[in-house]
């Protein structure tokens, strides 16, 4: 049996794990199959002590979803997670989106939802901190969606296009002054 005095424990523990979701700073990169290499790279600049989430939405069978964790994880000791249906995002954690999900934004905090577009997210009230880089391979048809938070929120940066395999959406995006991601910026979100 659990005492009440747990049972408070345990709510506040979770009420304080959620807290800290919702006020950590969310970074999205969005990759197609071309973008690994440039994912290893941003991934690089993270150090030991990060405090935010970062959400890698990226064109992998699902199949091929656990080697690829391994091999990041590798590379990076912040825990890298595949992300799982219903599951609410953890501050310090990098988690890889399975194919058909995305994320939606709650009053506890990110949660991975299923059945939905990652455009579907992008056209939620999305908060202030998030931080969208969109590399190599990139999914075209969320331009639309990309131009609009844009316009009024400039919190987007993109592989150069001329060092993508395909440089579809980077290159859309370039062509409406969405600066090219830099190492700077990445030693400044991730420190």
């Amino acid at each position: 049996l659990v005492s009440e005095e747990d049972e408070n424990n345990s709510i506040n523990s979770e009420s304080q794990k959620f807290n800290s979701v919702s006020k950590a700073s969310m970074f999205l990169i969005i990759s197609g199959i071309g973008g690994p290499g440039v994912v290893r790279t941003i991934l690089g600049n993270i150090k030991n002590n990060f405090e935010g989430i970062l959400v890698l939405s990226q064109s992998i069978e699902a199949s091929k979803l656990p080697k690829f964790l391994i091999q990041l994880q590798k590379i990076i000791s912040v825990k890298i997670v595949i992300a799982e249906t219903d599951e609410y995002l953890l501050a310090r954690h990098i988690y890889i989106m399975p194919e058909n999900h995305t994320i939606r934004l709650t009053s506890l905090g990110y949660q991975c939802i299923k059945n939905s577009t990652l455009a579907d997210f992008l056209m939620q009230k999305l908060d202030k901190n998030v931080q969208i880089v969109v590399l190599s391979g990139a999914d075209v048809n969320l331009a639309q969606s990309l131009i609009q938070i844009n316009q009024f929120m400039n919190n987007i940066h993109i592989q150069p296009p001329e060092e993508c395999f395909d440089a579809a959406l980077p290159q859309l995006l370039a062509n409406i002054g969405v600066p090219k991601i830099r190492n700077e910026i990445l030693e400044t979100w991730f420190n």
